[in-house]
């Protein structure tokens, strides 16, 4: 899965030599299985969209916060490569600015203690069919699940979702 997240930064960026980036994150997609997460930036200048990734929770936890505050935020990466190696120190924004794309609204949050870990079942609602309960497996997957859940929003923050048998393998937050 870590192979995917390469492939769709370089099919989306073929002939880009990374730096560092500030602007707002726009869209957080999370793979499992180790593929880490991969965050899309809106820079001002040069204007246009950047992707970076991480496999470390603590640059994800820090970059869910700023997109869910609507922060900007600098990133510095490591070297010319697109692997995020530190984010600047930044302030919450005012919220989210983004247009939000995804088929399912998050419902219900549970927990299950399993002997393989620590199990996130999210209840999601497609459109007004009935919730459907999906079960998250992924360490890397939960922290975006809980985010938007805990976004206080008169509309609810949609995700998108990848899954194999109710288990989902990847989620993105944010632009299409």
């Amino acid at each position: 899965m870590k192979n995917s997240l390469w492939l769709v930064v370089f099919l989306i960026f073929p002939n880009v030599a990374f730096a560092d980036c500030e602007g707002k994150v726009v869209a957080i997609e999370a793979f499992a299985g180790g593929g880490g997460t991969a965050f899309v930036f809106a820079q001002d200048s040069p204007p246009g969209r950047t992707a970076l990734s991480s496999s470390s929770v603590v640059v994800q936890g820090a970059l869910i916060r700023a997109f869910m505050t609507g922060a900007k935020v600098k990133v510095i990466t490591e070297g010319t490569t697109s692997i995020i190696r530190r984010v600047e120190a930044f302030e919450p924004g005012n919220g989210l600015s983004t247009l939000l794309y995804g088929e399912y609204r998050v419902n219900r949050l549970a927990t299950q203690r399993t002997k393989d870990g620590d199990l996130l079942e999210v209840f999601l609602i497609k459109g007004n069919n009935p919730e459907t309960q999906f079960l998250v497996y992924d360490e890397t997957l939960q922290p975006l699940f809980f985010a938007v859940f805990e976004s206080k929003r008169p509309v609810p923050i949609p995700v998108q979702i990848k899954y194999d048998d109710k288990t989902v393998v990847a989620v993105r937050i944010g632009e299409k």
